[in-house]
């Protein structure tokens, strides 16, 4: 089950997969064109950690850049990080020295960040190659999986499962 802790705060990183090439409306960004491959959205949410990801799971409702995304693409996987260390701006400083920014300023328009947004061509391998990454930076975290036959938007909790980093 995802986190218990419903007031804990931390990190998340949404993954998604767009499995052809789309261009998609950004909300104020406009037109943008993605590649096929995994994008890895960082957030963060100062407490209620498991309702910001509930939101992201279950939620149509077009608010913040990556809603506009998630529409269509599909959810995967989410890492979760409860150490107050690493926010989305430090999570982004790091992952942008292996992973590629498909969209400037995408989730960022109230930080100094290039962007929270972050792209990996190979679909099968990214979550374990983001794992990896992550565990070299001695990142402690959670990893969601969701489950394949559900939309983004039919979220059920028995449809989770979670990893933690010692096991992902």
């Amino acid at each position: 089950m995802l986190i218990d802790h419903a007031n804990i705060g931390g990190s998340y990183i949404l993954i998604l997969v767009l499995k052809n090439v789309r261009r998609i409306r950004i909300g104020s960004l406009g037109f943008i064109r993605f590649p096929a491959g995994c994008v890895f959205y960082v957030g963060n949410a100062k407490k209620g950690l498991k309702q910001r990801v509930m939101r992201h799971i279950k939620s149509k409702a077009k608010h913040w850049h990556i809603d506009y995304l998630k529409a269509k693409a599909r959810i995967t996987d989410v890492i979760l990080i409860t150490d107050n260390r690493w926010d989305e701006c430090a999570l982004s400083a790091i992952l942008k020295k292996k992973f590629e920014m498909p969209v400037k300023k995408f989730g960022s328009s109230d930080c100094s960040c290039d962007t929270h947004l972050f792209f990996s061509p190979q679909i099968n391998s990214s979550v374990r190659i983001l794992a990896n990454y992550l565990k070299s930076y001695e990142i402690k975290f959670e990893l969601i999986k969701i489950d394949p036959s559900f939309s983004p938007f039919g979220f059920h909790p028995e449809n989770l499962s979670r990893i933690d980093s010692e096991h992902a």
